[in-house]
């Protein structure tokens, strides 16, 4: 078989629906969260403020994928992140 006959399968797209994702994805300012930012070191600034990108491109987007390319990221990246991200947003 030579190499211009082989193919390759054509991507799946997933697309996962708002209404599907787990609650932690939907964030809910709460009270204090800027004092917290505030009184925090630099690393824990940077996480929080990773969160709350992460949180406002998923409400933005339809998809992981799309949330992942407007991040400038890796859609495996996003989603390791995730995983990270706490169950319940900050002050729930």
């Amino acid at each position: 078989m030579s190499k211009g006959s082989m193919s390759c399968p054509r991507p799946i797209k997933l697309v996962i629906p708002k209404v599907s994702l787990p609650d932690v994805l939907t964030p809910v300012p709460a009270a204090g969260h800027e004092e917290t930012r505030r009184s925090a070191g630099l690393k824990e600034r940077l996480r929080l403020t990773e969160q709350q990108l992460i949180y406002e491109e998923l409400q933005r987007h339809p998809s992981v994928r799309q949330a992942a390319a407007s991040l400038k990221i890796d859609h495996s990246t996003l989603l390791r992140k995730l995983k990270k991200m706490p169950r319940e947003p900050l002050g729930s």
